[in-house]
């Protein structure tokens, strides 16, 4: 894959001067480095006053330790608000909502609803399946505290990015069939979905400045750790599941430019094959979370609004 070659221009300049991941390096010291910047970065974008922003603590599924989320509503609310429960990236080792907090103030304020951002429990110290057991426990005191939290459960949809894509696609599976939990949409965002790295884009980027396939076995092993490899379940990996029948509606997008590219127009082409109303963009020149990258690029711009669209769509113009 020639990432330099196809980059879009205004993300070829942050490209080149991204730093490369040591992917010899332990995934804990990767995600302290990482959070230390994070934490820099805190503040960089401003309190957005038309939204509320709130810490609350959900009780684990089956007995598992609390779960910390953060939530964002609108300060003034008249009436249920459509909601989403938001899962953040990181490889399965690292991240908080609060890398999220600017895409969760404009999804309140311009899609008009309740976000859920879940602070679920990374790799390696725990394993599948406690990020998934986390998320579900949200997913599942979303629908039981709709009251409380002043939200529609009829309108409650389920998003993640990367890594929170594997998570969002799992929930969804989880959820289909039951009559309490039932998501009226998924949003996967540049999805992780398959562990098993055997399509031709997982095995065509070996440069560190953006997810490898190096530094993507290296997550899912540590993931899976506990998993008997020639039985991974769906619910640790999406892209298992045999049949894809039943799901929401659905709006994937994917970078040109990433390992996880063909896996994520592989579960789409199965979705309309499932006959599940799905959504497919492919971003041109695009490499692994640029979004993130390069926020103030047009393509990012562009992006960020698709999102807050296609969920207004869902939520308002059923």
């Amino acid at each position: 894959m020639d990432i330099l070659n196809n980059i879009d221009p205004q993300l070829k300049r942050v490209f080149e001067n991204s730093t490369k991941t040591d992917v010899k390096a332990d995934l804990v010291d990767i995600r302290n480095k990482m959070h230390e910047v994070l934490k820099g970065l805190e503040g960089i974008f401003p309190k957005n006053e038309a939204v509320r922003e709130e810490e609350k603590f959900v009780p684990g599924f089956n007995g598992n330790p609390i779960v910390r989320v953060k939530v964002y509503s609108p300060t003034e609310i008249e009436e249920d608000t459509p909601a989403v429960m938001f899962i953040h990236s990181g490889g399965f080792f690292l991240g908080m909502p609060e890398m999220s907090d600017e895409l969760c103030r404009n999804l309140v304020e311009f899609a008009e609803c309740t976000v859920v951002s879940v602070d679920y429990r990374l790799a390696p110290e725990n394993p599948y399946p406690a990020a998934f057991d986390d998320c579900y426990s949200v997913l599942e005191w979303m629908y039981s505290n709709s009251g409380e939290l002043n939200i529609d459960k009829d309108r409650i949809a389920v998003c993640g990015v990367s890594a929170g894509g594997a998570l969002a696609a799992a929930v969804c599976l989880m959820a289909r069939g039951s009559e309490e939990i039932n998501p009226c949409f998924q949003v996967l965002m540049y999805p992780v979905l398959d562990h098993r790295h055997i399509t031709k884009s997982s095995n065509e980027i070996s440069d560190t400045r953006t997810w490898s396939t190096q530094m993507s076995k290296k997550a899912w092993n540590a993931y899976l750790k506990n998993v008997d490899k020639n039985n991974v379940p769906q619910y640790a990996s999406p892209a298992m599941a045999k049949d894809l029948a039943g799901l929401p509606r659905t709006y994937i997008a994917a970078c040109e430019l990433d390992i996880l590219r063909d896996e994520a127009i592989e579960y789409a082409m199965r979705l309309y094959q499932a006959n599940v109303a799905t959504e497919l963009h492919v971003l041109p020149g695009t490499f692994h979370a640029f979004d993130a990258m390069a926020p103030k690029s047009d393509i990012a711009i562009r992006f960020d609004s698709e999102v807050i669209n296609v969920f207004k769509d869902v939520f308002y113009n059923k």
